[in-house]
């Protein structure tokens, strides 16, 4: 829920998490709202990489490229690049569909892990997004084969929601 004002929201932070945003903005780095395509293919190929490389599936780069094709002018696929000493090091992909919007792929190298990148760009991304507008942020699935993610997911103190599951 991103209606809470922006203090509320950092307040709403788990305590380990918002420790590692303070380490992160202690870094220097940048974030930059990507515009051109080739910030996109750079996440785009980062995302196809780590997938092969850690056997797992997740929306492709072709899917990827479709969203931002299709989307409409004033709802395109935000892409924020968190940079450091001029290089990026990690990026999130987040689409925004009517007052809501919905996290679909980031990616995060040695470098950004190592200086917190992913927890600056959820935080902006999620400043970001309240300030256009948005009012709901969906981090997606938790995953129990991945408490580690899930644990960073719950950090942000959001509201965790089950739903039915999908069958054939």
């Amino acid at each position: 829920d991103l209606t809470p004002t922006v203090e509320t929201l950092r307040a709403d932070l788990r305590g380990t998490w918002r420790n590692q945003l303070n380490q992160a903005e202690g870094h220097n780095m940048d974030v930059v709202i990507a515009t051109d395509d080739s910030q996109f293919e750079w996440l785009y190929d980062n995302h196809a990489q780590h997938m092969a490389s850690h056997g797992y599936r997740g929306p492709s780069p072709a899917l990827l490229r479709a969203l931002r094709k299709h989307g409409s002018a004033d709802q395109q696929p935000q892409l924020l690049i968190a940079q450091h000493e001029g290089a990026p090091v990690a990026g999130v992909l987040m689409t925004v569909h009517g007052t809501s919007a919905t996290y679909v792929v980031g990616w995060s190298g040695d470098q950004g892990r190592k200086l917190r990148a992913h927890n600056l760009l959820l935080w902006r991304a999620a400043t970001h997004l309240k300030a256009a507008g948005v009012r709901w942020l969906d981090l997606g699935g938790i995953n129990s084969e991945a408490p580690g993610v899930a644990a960073f997911k719950a950090g942000m103190g959001g509201e965790t929601t089950t739903l039915v599951g999908g069958y054939v």
